[in-house]
């Protein structure tokens, strides 16, 4: 299947701009969710990270605001797409930009972290029919009646797992109740929880349309995944070092870590033993988040620390490696920080670092494994096996 056979409606100029970018035929989920979008249907979309799914609403997306009136000044966008994480909206930002470059779509960005002033002034006096942004920052500015959601008939709610997770959901669901009732609802995932089911019962239409593609929930096919058990938490270090250099001559490298204090720890000794590394976190500031992930997006450094917060978001296939430092706080920030690696058919390996106090890690792993008929490593198993004495 070619892109030109999803729709009608992807005409010439989107079919250029796909051409350009070298995106020759759809992956899956998006030959399954672009025409059911472009047909007007409310969808919840499940796939795999690294899958396709930004741009299988993007697509649809393009579709529908070059088909609607002329925005005037103070109407509010035609299209808003939610994301968790400021990097994932910028990121979203930048391929409706990239697709919709011959249209002259406009596209604001509002995030945490810039000014709160700018962005009441772009919504208030701009005419932009695309907005991308975080829950938070987006609440705090309609409710200073920065702009009026009466425009938006094209609503995308992109990984709304972990929008859910980290506690959005009142906001979001204020947002929703905000918009008006005709318009389209796109939820994209790649894990489905009893939390994204109630917000889906509560807003998309009874005659919404699941598309599922691979396992919902499980790790990448194209990550290789490894782990390694260690006595005492300094090993992790010395394996770290030891195995850096041939990591590195493959690809970049992200490190996870559970904690800000780890991250600017880690960072620091790699730093002193010699490698240069970029460190993300929760209270690294907006302008230093933007600068270090373009120098590593660009291939001017290759090492990378961060938290979970980078987890989704980032989306750099020059990633070949993933290392779990220290295992994430559940199964579906484990299954998003391998998928920052494997992306777009390419391969890519994890390395999951455990030591004894993780044993309730390892039992949550290897059920998941078990369940959806995988090979359990004999080290995740052997840890798993352990006595439950120094669990969390």
């Amino acid at each position: 299947m070619t892109f030109g056979e999803l729709g009608p409606s992807i005409g010439g100029l989107l079919l250029h701009q796909l051409f350009k970018a070298n995106f020759d035929c759809p992956t899956e989920i998006q030959s399954q969710a672009v025409p059911v979008a472009l047909a007007g249907h409310d969808l919840i979309g499940l796939a795999k990270t690294g899958s396709g799914k930004t741009l299988a609403y993007v697509l649809p997306l393009i579709v529908h605001a070059l088909d609607q009136n002329t925005i005037r000044q103070a109407e509010g966008p035609i299209a808003l797409i939610l994301s968790p994480t400021r990097e994932l909206a910028q990121q979203i930002a930048s391929e409706v930009r990239r697709f919709g470059k011959t249209s002259s779509l406009k596209v604001s960005v509002i995030i945490g972290g810039e000014s709160k002033f700018l962005q009441f002034k772009d919504l208030r006096d701009g005419c932009a029919e695309v907005v991308v942004t975080t829950p938070g920052r987006f609440i705090d500015l309609l409710r200073m009646k920065a702009c009026s959601l009466q425009r938006v008939t094209y609503c995308v709610i992109d990984e709304a797992d972990r929008m859910l997770d980290m506690g959005f959901e009142p906001q979001v669901r204020t947002i929703l109740m905000r918009i008006r009732p005709d318009r389209q609802l796109l939820l994209f995932s790649a894990t489905f929880s009893p939390s994204i089911d109630r917000l889906a019962r509560s807003f998309l239409s009874e005659s919404f349309v699941k598309v599922i593609v691979g396992d919902v929930g499980s790790a990448n096919d194209d990550v290789t995944q490894h782990f390694h058990v260690f006595h005492h938490k300094r090993e992790k270090w010395e394996w770290l070092i030891g195995v850096l250099p041939d990591l590195m001559q493959k690809g970049a490298v992200v490190i996870f870590s559970s904690t800000k204090a780890t991250c600017a720890e880690l960072a620091n000794d790699l730093r002193l033993a010699g490698h240069p590394t970029i460190s993300i976190h929760g209270e690294t500031d907006q302008r230093d988040r933007e600068g270090m992930t373009r120098m590593f997006k660009s291939g001017e450094l290759n090492l990378m620390v961060a938290t979970d917060i980078f987890a989704r978001g980032l989306d750099v296939k020059r990633i070949r490696s993933v290392i779990s430092y220290d295992p994430p706080r559940s199964l579906d920030w484990y299954i998003h920080r391998i998928g920052r690696t494997g992306r777009g058919g390419t391969q890519g390996e994890s390395h999951c670092l455990l030591t004894e106090r993780d044993i309730w890690f390892a039992k949550e792993l290897t059920r998941s494994m078990t369940k959806a008929g995988k090979v359990i490593p004999k080290e995740l198993q052997g840890l798993a096996n352990v006595k439950n004495r120094r669990s969390r």
